[in-house]
């Protein structure tokens, strides 16, 4: 049951010419620190993270936001790998069969990654293409946001091959969220990591929440863990 819990919230928790690209319009409300409600914790114990685990809604979606505290990698350093679309195949526990960058612009990046789901979860593979954005505020605190966008018009090939070789897969209709990276005192970092996501197709709502929220805090772990890797 674990592993299926795991691969379903890797369909929207892994992780972007914008008049027909994303509205981020989106994003403001997930991000606001007020509103959310505290559900449980839970101790990642490969990197020995503590992550807290919070909800609530925005525009009628249940939001999950997973909140840690960390020592050692700073802001940019965890960026660094939470940007990094292609290597997370890597570095995170999701079995990506595909994940690569399909267009750079400053600090936006659109992005393709596709999750294969085995077949005994009786389930369809799931995909995304997310256009993503880089946000640095004054006091070092760094975002990394993202949105869906009209992809279809603007990657016709990839449209074109996603509907040729993987018709069956489903892309989830709500895909949003954020990483943010605080720096603290003491060489310490906040990890907020929020997300509102709907994996699509016929699985059920309470099993969609069930799994990201014994899954989240991997997704926080297996970010740590790489940047302190990294690190050395």
């Amino acid at each position: 049951m674990r592993r299926l819990l795991l691969l379903l919230s890797a369909l929207g928790l892994l992780l972007p010419a914008l008049a027909t690209a994303a509205t981020w319009s989106s994003i403001p409300g997930l991000v606001r620190d007020e509103g959310w409600q505290v559900i449980g914790h839970r101790n990642h114990k490969a990197s020995g993270v503590d992550v807290e685990l919070r909800l609530k809604k925005v525009g009628g979606i249940s939001c999950l936001e997973g909140t840690a505290r960390v020592a050692g990698p700073g802001p940019e350093e965890l960026l660094a790998v939470a940007a990094d679309i292609a290597g997370a195949a890597r570095w995170s526990s999701a079995p990506l069969r595909a994940a690569r960058v399909l267009a750079r612009r400053g600090s936006e990046m659109d992005y393709y990654q596709h999750l294969d789901v085995p077949d005994w979860t009786m389930a369809h593979d799931r995909y995304w293409v997310l256009t993503s954005r880089t946000v640095r505020e004054p006091d070092g605190t760094v975002r990394f946001q993202w949105d869906r966008f009209d992809w279809r018009n603007r990657y016709p090939e990839l449209a074109a091959e996603i509907d040729r070789d993987h018709a069956a897969s489903v892309e989830p209709p709500t895909n949003y969220g954020e990483w943010r990276f605080i720096p603290l005192p003491g060489g310490q970092t906040e990890i907020r990591y929020a997300v509102c996501s709907d994996t699509g197709g016929n699985l059920p709502k309470t099993l969609q929440r069930a799994a990201a929220l014994r899954t989240l805090p991997d997704n926080i772990g297996d970010l740590v863990k790489e940047a302190r890797r990294r690190r050395g």
